[in-house]
C-alpha cells in the first residue's frame, strides 16, 4: 500500500507530529507498506493510495487538496488530538483556532473517510461531524526507551508540562501538597521540566532547594531523561480540556517501571495508575504513599503494565493498516 503522511508540526515545533505521524509511518514501514512523509501544506504534490493527514486542514491549499483527493476516491484519514473549540486562552495556538479556521477544519472532517484520535472523548465530541471515528491510542517506538534507570542520593517527583497543563497545577491542590511533603521530607526533589509561566507556579510552593527547573525537552531526548530523573511520574490533571489528552505519561510508567500518579479523570482511568481525587488532602497522601512505600510503588507499576499490555507501535500497527487499506 502506498501510504503519504501528512504532518502538522513545523520542524521547529515537532511534538504532536511524532506521536500521530512519525511513529506510526516507520512502523508502516517496517510492515512492508510504501511510506513517504511530508509536511501537510504539500500534500497535492504526492501520488499514494490512502493519505493520513494531521490536523491543518484550514489552510487554503491543504482544505483544497482534500476537496481534489476525495473527489477523486482517495482514501483519506484524519488524525489529531485536541479539541480546538475549548482550549484554555493559555494554549500559544488558541488564536489560531479561530472560527474561521475551525469551520474549515470541521468541513474538512465531513469529507475525509475517517478520522482518528488518541482520546475516546475526542471521538465522542467529533463523531457526529465525520463519516467515522477510531480511537487509536499513541503508541510507543520502543528504540526511543532503550536506556536504563538511573539511582541517586535524592527521591524525585517529575512533572513536565507547559502553559497549557497550567490549570492542572493550580486548581487541582497538587502544588499546595507537593509543597508540604517537600517541608516534611527534605530528601524529596521536584524535577520540573516547565515553561516560565508553570516555573513560576512551581517556585511559588517548592523551596528553591528542592527544586530542578528544567527546559522543555524534544521526545527524542525526553525518555532519556525520564529514566536517568524519575522516581514518580505526577500529572495532574483539570477541566474539559485536560480530559482529552492523551496516555503519553503512561507511556513512559510502563516501560521504565515508574510509578505513575494521576487525577482520577480521562485519559488516566484504564491505565492502572494511582488515582486522586483532586484536593490537597487527597494529593498529599497519594505522594506520601509512594514516597514512603516501596511496596506501593511497586504494586502502581505493576498495575500500570497489567492495564495497558504492549504499548508498542509494532504490536499495534493493524489498527493503522485497518483503518487506511
Amino acid at each position: 500500500m502506498r501510504i503519504h503522511i501528512g504532518f502538522g508540526d513545523f520542524h521547529g515545533e515537532f511534538n504532536t507530529s511524532i506521536w500521530r505521524c512519525l511513529i506510526p509511518g516507520e512502523a508502516l514501514r517496517r510492515a512492508g507498506h510504501d511510506v513517504t512523509f511530508g509536511h501537510i501544506t504539500g500534500i497535492r504534490e504526492v501520488e499514494a493510495d490512502s493519505y493520513l493527514l494531521e490536523r491543518n486542514f484550514y489552510i487554503p491549499e491543504v482544505f483544497s487538496a482534500i476537496e481534489n483527493f476525495a473527489s477523486k476516491g482517495k482514501r483519506l484519514v484524519a488524525t489529531f488530538d485536541d479539541h480546538y473549540a475549548i482550549m484554555p486562552d493559555t494554549c500559544l495556538s488558541k488564536g489560531t483556532w479561530n472560527g474561521n479556521n475551525l469551520q474549515k477544519f470541521i468541513d474538512a472532517l465531513g469529507m475525509v473517510d475517517c478520522a482518528i484520535v488518541p482520546s475516546k472523548l475526542l471521538a465522542e465530541d467529533y463523531a457526529p461531524l465525520c463519516k467515522e471515528i477510531r480511537y487509536v491510542p499513541n503508541y510507543a517506538d520502543l528504540s526511543l526507551y532503550d536506556h536504563t534507570r538511573k539511582t541517586h542520593s535524592s527521591f524525585n517527583i517529575l512533572w513536565g508540562g507547559n502553559s497549557t497543563h497550567i490549570q492542572g497545577l493550580k486548581e487541582t491542590g497538587f502544588l499546595e501538597a507537593l509543597g508540604k511533603l517537600c517541608e516534611k521530607h527534605r530528601f524529596v526533589k521536584v524535577i520540573a521540566v516547565v515553561d516560565r509561566m508553570c516555573s513560576l507556579a512551581f517556585s511559588k510552593y517548592i523551596p528553591a532547594e528542592q527544586l530542578v527547573i528544567e527546559n522543555w525537552k524534544p521526545l527524542q531526548q525526553w525518555p532519556r531523561f525520564v529514566a536517568e530523573n524519575a522516581d514518580i511520574i505526577a500529572c495532574p490533571l483539570y477541566g474539559e480540556y485536560d480530559m482529552r489528552r492523551s496516555w503519553v505519561k503512561a507511556i513512559d510508567a510502563e516501560l521504565f517501571g515508574i510509578p505513575l500518579v494521576a487525577s482520577d479523570l480521562e485519559p488516566f482511568r484504564e491505565t492502572g495508575a494511582m488515582l486522586v481525587r483532586n484536593t490537597q488532602k487527597d494529593w498529599y497522601n497519594a505522594l506520601t504513599d509512594l514516597v514512603s512505600s516501596p511496596f506501593r510503588r511497586h504494586n502502581v507499576v505493576a498495575s500500570i503494565m497489567s492495564h495497558l499490555g504492549s504499548v508498542s507501535i509494532d504490536d499495534h500497527i493493524k489498527e493503522y493498516e485497518e483503518v487506511l487499506g
